[in-house]
């Protein structure tokens, strides 16, 4: 009796056991049959994705294919692809050209307010690292998720240009040393210091230009990409941990730096200090700990971050639409000087007054110039604040602020450059390059950091005098490099931007007004500049040569092109921008 009440016991254990594993199983089946559901959908909405896709690039392949015939049959004044300084279009030769005087072109009170508010704080946010076993830079997060650009080409290089050097690298720590560098990253300053950074990259997506040409990115096809770095656990090994220098990047079509980079600041202070608390709170038992430290390995802390500038995300850069600030910020009354009370005070103070004239002229005469040095923040000052000083022309050649070392050869194309490079002069091989203009920012004597063309393929006019407002103001700037310019510097930097402004509009006090049909495209640049250089008496040596750069002929053209037109032109230099 004993027996069968055992075996009944026992077929009732099994049945029990073989209910649970089959009800276990039933679960995983419908468990495996959503995730087929999850991604049959994904698939669909793939292969809707790629039709859209076909759509548009037959689309884009029917435009090229109207555009050929006319830029077949359109007449350049250098007859050739490369250079294009004249008119794209037929209709502007031999229009007559009436001299009336100059009017001033400013801009309308309600047109700096609307551009004010017309872009977002910014668009992405990416954080740049390496995953296990790769020094190659990938996206680690990003917001808003799976966005287009991400997707695209410049969205997969942006590790390359945060990471210009040697990739992502790991280094190794013991156990022991674990609380040691966790308090390091918890106690480490946030603050431009040299090892933050700005870099710009093309857009892919077509935007609608500003009407103010004074602000910096006025056309809106560039991004520029705010980066802070940070040190993060990234991965266990068997005798220790591994830390990481990762990016946090905030990418925008305004150049608000000072409220980018305390955003950036402000989010990664959040979140060390989360960590902190949490490591804090987590038991002394090593198994418990352990767990705990998983949790900042998974990332879990980046939900927070999501949250915190989800906020943000899609709210216009206005007292009226920006969301309570966490950190003190004074929205600026002129928009145009964002770029330029940035970069510029880390220029001055880079290079001596004399070398800066030779450069701003060299710039302006299109000579290709190329900044050397180890720290990125003094490259990107130089190269876009050049770019914004100017204003309100455009260069109009490869442009880059950080040059990767794995696309240095670029240095050997036959086309202009303003670029620079993260690596001390010994590196780059300057008698292959003797063109070129070189400023070593890492040598000692700044007397000594520029140096001329060792073979001159055209003479470039620089004028002896200089201008007074820009000699007498630089004096702020000796004393170092100047990360956060004190109120006299701002003062003193806003005064050499407006002289040099200044000089340069007035380059063109004589350029000539049109009458014609204003349903048309308006005029012939040969004849524009040969009026503006026969009424130019002073400096004619470098006038004539600034009047026939591609930057002038780019700027007369967008003059006298007829505001309402919709038609864009890209000069084949543009195409292959880095910027």
């Amino acid at each position: 009796m004993e027996e069968q009440d055992q075996d009944y016991q026992y077929w009732i254990s099994r049945k029990v056991k073989i209910s649970e594993e089959f009800n276990e199983l039933r679960q995983i089946k419908v468990q495996k049959l959503e995730e087929l559901d999850k991604e049959k959908r994904v698939y669909e909405n793939n292969l809707k994705h790629i039709e859209e896709l076909k759509l548009r690039i037959q689309e884009l392949k029917d435009q090229l294919n109207d555009r050929i015939p006319s830029l077949i049959m359109s007449q350049t004044s250098k007859e050739s692809l490369l250079n294009i300084s004249a008119p794209i279009y037929s209709s502007y030769k031999n229009k007559p050209l009436q001299r009336l005087d100059t009017k001033e072109h400013t801009i309308a009170p309600d047109e700096t307010k609307s551009d004010e508010i017309s872009d977002n704080i910014f668009e992405y946010f990416f954080i740049l690292g390496s995953r296990l076993n790769s020094n190659d830079p990938q996206t680690i997060f990003c917001l808003p998720e799976n966005n287009i650009f991400a997707e695209g080409p410049q969205g997969r290089v942006l590790g390359n240009f945060a990471f210009p050097v040697s990739g992502t690298k790991t280094r190794k720590i013991k156990e022991k040393q674990l609380m040691e560098e966790l308090n390091k990253i918890h106690t480490s300053k946030l603050e431009r210091d040299g090892k933050h950074f700005v870099f710009s990259v093309k857009s892919d997506i077509e935007k609608a230009p500003s009407k103010n040409r004074e602000r910096a990115n006025h056309k809106r096809d560039v991004l520029y990409c705010c980066c802070v770095f940070v040190d993060e656990f990234s991965e266990v090994f068997e005798e220790g941990y591994g830390i990481q220098n990762r990016c946090y990047c905030l990418l925008s079509y305004l150049p608000c730096f000072e409220l980018l980079f305390k955003l950036l600041f402000s989010v990664i202070k959040m979140k060390i200090d989360a960590e902190h608390q949490l490591i804090k709170s987590a038991s002394l038992d090593d198994y418990e700990f352990k767990k705990t430290f998983q949790i900042i390995l998974r990332g879990d802390f980046y939900n927070k971050i999501r949250e915190y500038l989800e906020v943000y995300m899609g709210k216009k850069h206005s007292p009226s639409e920006c969301p309570e600030l966490d950190f003190k910020y004074s929205f600026p009354n002129n928009i145009s000087e964002f770029d330029i009370m940035w970069y510029c005070p880390l220029l001055f103070s880079l290079i001596t007054v004399n070398d800066f004239w030779y450069l701003l002229f060299a710039i302006l005469q299109e000579a290709s110039v190329i900044f050397l040095s180890q720290n990125l923040d003094y490259l990107s000052s130089c190269v876009l604040g050049f770019q914004g000083l100017i204003r309100p022309f455009s260069w109009p050649h490869l442009i880059t602020p950080i040059l990767p070392l794995s696309l240095l050869d670029i240095l050997e194309a036959p086309v202009p450059l303003l670029a620079g490079i993260p690596k001390n002069s010994q590196y780059i091989s300057k008698k292959k390059l003797s063109n070129l203009i070189f400023v070593d920012l890492d040598a000692k004597n700044i007397e000594k950091r520029l140096q001329k063309p060792l073979v001159a393929t055209t003479e470039l006019y620089v004028p002896k005098q200089k201008l007074e407002a820009l000699v007498d103001n630089y004096k702020a700037f000796s004393h170092g490099p100047c990360y956060h310019p004190r109120s006299e510097q701002v003062k003193a930097c806003r005064k050499i931007f407006q002289s040099i402004n200044t000089y340069i509009k007035g380059l063109f006090k004589s350029l000539p007004e049109i009458q014609n049909d204003p349903s048309e495209d308006l005029a012939n640049v040969d004849d524009v500049i040969q009026v503006l250089s026969e009424q130019s008496i002073e400096e004619p040596g470098f006038n004539n040569t600034f009047f026939n750069t591609q930057m002038c002929i780019n700027y007369i053209e967008d003059f006298y092109f007829h505001k309402n037109s919709i038609s864009s032109r890209k000069t084949l230099a543009s195409e292959y921008s880095l910027s």
